[in-house]
């Protein structure tokens, strides 16, 4: 059986005009906003038909539809089509930002950035499932029933101890932020505006949800919690603490996960969450139910009387009637076709040809790879299809997708890349492939590695923090920096987006003197300036890309580097290893020579700034 689909279109919305929000409609005392927050900043965002971002404007307190000229042609064109929830281009839907974990399996702490695709690289037993599993028990579970949330063996355990029931709590705090002010669409606030918070220096909006885990003895039990966070991290009360917030929230933030054994059997059946969710929304109209129906019962009947042994076995089979009524007489039959459409569609199963000539077979009866393939390809045709339905039109679906190179060859490993970006929604993809790595972004990889306190994360930021207070003197420091130098008031960090100068150092430090704790804040100022001088810039990212596209992404997998001229040395190393007893791959060292790969001037400045990411 075939089917094709084909995706609605050209989705008209009525935008509406600006309307001024009533006196009635703000409320001072609403517990989601910071005390902090400047009163023009104190409005709601009023749930209106569009779905487009808007302009807020304090002092008026009203908002526009954006023209074209504020939207950039791509979103004027989203909101003339009323077209939602597909990523950071125009409008966009509510996507993870931020993960924090605390004392979660291997996990003691960990701090993770996220994108609009996160790849997580690692050994095996390095802490990646741990990272997914923590994202799923914290999205996908419905807080408040019995049977969900974590056991004991969720628990990291350190410090010499082994009981879970005396460990710290386990803490997963998720954290969804607006890459710039009124990009969620208009209905998300409007649903979810008890949740929501404003910064008040910045206008974006974020939502953090936080999750949490640890034994009560009164339960005999360990007793997840769950609530929403305003910006100073405390949680919410009100309106935005109740559990009927928190359904509503997982309707605009669908997770689905895909583990690294995907069994086409199962992800294919009817009662599978994508492929059984899809046929259960195909429509066969009445009258072509009811010809069906006439049509399989004569087929049927005709099939039956084609053959005396079936008609005898449908006459025996008819006594069971006899014994089991009791005072309503039953009937037996023997059906050999459906009963109604459904038993048929039910049975629909896609089938596949290599190349022409070949004959059709069964996606079971392929290698694992066409079958893996097949499973996120299926993904990319529910979230298309049917997501909207299913959950909300502002919707975006968050996957998380173990291995997806698994069972492919080198060539299909590396071509993956473009496909896994091509997917709708959110993907956070773990890997073990050179090949796959070959042409992911290095901000898009977050290296996961087990160290002697747990696991920990790597990456190369964009940014830089310091813990440190606001105080007046620095607010010129940061106007003349050119935007090197902000100030996020919800976190009371100080934030460096690129290497700090010497000059603007300095003017920090003096800013921040003469206080009781200018101490501790110098430190801070320090680690985060010293941590700056390693930022690896858009254009050293592009040489270094095409660099690690020559040797593979082996790169950041291997703990140690060793730089040899060419070949010949290449070889000689290794025979030295082997004759001392000493397995280089074993202790992960990788052996690269850069008379095929650069200068040796070029390849180790681009392992010293790699050394941040990969090791």
């Amino acid at each position: 059986m075939v089917y094709h689909f084909e995706p609605i279109s050209d989705i008209q919305a009525d935008c509406g005009m600006a309307q001024p929000l009533t006196d009635a409609e703000e409320d001072p005392a609403q517990s989601r906003h910071s005390s902090a927050v400047d009163p023009a900043w104190r409005h709601v965002r009023k749930r209106t038909p569009h779905s487009c971002r808007t302009e807020i404007h304090p002092i008026s307190k009203t908002r526009r539809r954006p023209s074209a000229d504020t939207c950039g042609s791509s979103c004027a064109k989203r909101c003339s089509l009323g077209i939602v929830g597909q990523g950071r281009e125009g409008c966009s839907a509510v996507e993870i930002s931020r993960l924090k974990i605390s004392n979660f399996r291997s996990i003691k702490e960990a701090d993770i950035q996220f994108g609009a695709v996160t790849v997580l690289i690692g050994t095996n037993n390095a802490g990646k499932s741990a990272i997914l599993e923590a994202i799923r028990i914290a999205l996908t579970r419905r807080w408040g029933q019995r049977g969900t949330g974590f056991t004991e063996y969720d628990v990291h355990l350190c410090d010499g101890r082994p009981d879970p029931k005396v460990g710290d709590p386990v803490v997963i705090e998720v954290e969804f932020q607006e890459a710039v002010a009124n990009e969620w669409p208009e209905d998300l606030h409007g649903e979810l505006e008890d949740i929501i918070q404003l910064d008040p220096v910045t206008g974006r909006a974020s939502i953090i949800m936080r999750v949490s885990c640890s034994w009560e003895a009164a339960e005999e039990s360990f007793v997840p919690r769950w609530e929403f966070l305003n910006v100073e991290r405390n949680p919410l009360a009100g309106r935005g603490a109740r559990a009927v917030k928190l359904q509503e929230f997982f309707q605009f933030l669908p997770v689905f996960y895909l583990e690294a054994l995907r069994d086409v059997t199962d992800e294919f059946s009817s009662r599978s969450q994508f492929w059984g969710k899809l046929l259960r929304t195909v429509q066969i109209p009445e009258p072509l139910e009811q010809k069906s129906k006439r049509i399989f019962d004569l087929l049927n009947r005709r099939l039956l009387d084609a053959d005396p042994l079936l008609a005898n076995l449908a006459n025996g089979l008819s006594h069971i009637s006899r014994v089991a009524a009791t005072d309503v007489p039953g009937q037996a039959d023997l059906r050999l076709l459906p009963l109604n459409t459904w038993d048929i569609l039910s049975k629909a199963e896609v089938i596949y040809q290599t190349e022409g000539g070949k004959p059709w077979l069964p996606l079971a009866r392929h290698g694992q790879g066409v079958q893996s393939l097949s499973v996120m390809f299926l993904f990319k045709a529910f979230v298309e299809l049917i997501l909207s339905d299913l959950y909300r039109p502002e919707s975006t679906a968050v996957l998380a997708l173990e291995e997806p190179e698994t069972h492919l060859h080198p060539q299909a490993a590396r071509s993956l890349w473009r496909h896994i970006t091509e997917l709708p929604g959110q993907k956070i993809v773990t890997t073990h492939s050179p090949y796959f790595l070959q042409h992911v972004p290095f901000r898009d990889i977050r290296v996961v590695r087990v160290e002697a306190n747990g696991t920990t994360v790597s990456a190369l930021p964009r940014q830089f923090r310091a813990p440190v207070p606001h105080v007046p003197q620095i607010d010129a420091i940061i106007a003349a920096s050119a935007g090197l130098i902000t100030y996020d008031r919800g976190l009371n960090e100080l934030v460096l987006s690129g290497a700090l100068p010497q000059n603007q150092y300095r003017d920090l430090l003096i800013a921040y003197g003469g206080r009781p704790d200018t101490q501790t804040i110098h430190a801070a100022l320090r680690k985060a300036s010293d941590a700056s001088q390693e930022f690896v810039s858009d254009a050293e990212l592009e040489q270094l890309e095409t660099f690690a596209r020559r040797i593979r992404g082996e790169i950041f997998f291997a703990r140690r580097w060793l730089l040899v001229e060419g070949p010949s040395d290449y070889h000689l190393v290794h025979g030295i290893a082997k004759g001392l007893g000493y397995d280089l791959d074993e202790h992960g060292v990788a052996v690269i020579d850069f008379q095929n790969n650069g200068s040796p001037e070029i390849m180790r400045e681009s392992l010293s700034q790699l050394s941040n990411l990969g090791r």
